[in-house]
């Protein structure tokens, strides 16, 4: 996986909410996810319930629905949930 955030601004706007794009590897051409930073609407850890054979999940909720993401360690958890929180932050 890989995560991209875009707040530039697109050619007529004055300011444009930020973007974030999900490409499920680097390689892709096209991402898997795009949306506006301000339709996330949580970002956090999955629960043993929720996930009992993996602690290495989290859920982003956006105004689509909720997706579950699984990272290869807890770092990784940690770094995709901070980001993604500091996008919610900064919209």
């Amino acid at each position: 996986m890989h995560r991209d955030m875009d707040d530039t601004p697109q050619e007529g706007h004055h300011s444009s909410p930020s973007l974030f794009r999900l490409l499920l590897f680097v390689s892709a051409s096209s991402p898997k996810l795009t949306t506006h930073c301000s339709d996330i609407q949580e970002v956090r850890r999955c629960t043993r319930l929720e996930m009992p054979d993996n602690l290495n999940t989290f859920v982003l909720k956006v105004n689509r629905g909720s997706l579950i993401f699984e990272t290869d360690n807890d770092q990784q958890v940690s770094s995709w949930t901070t980001e993604l929180k500091e996008c919610i932050n900064n919209r």
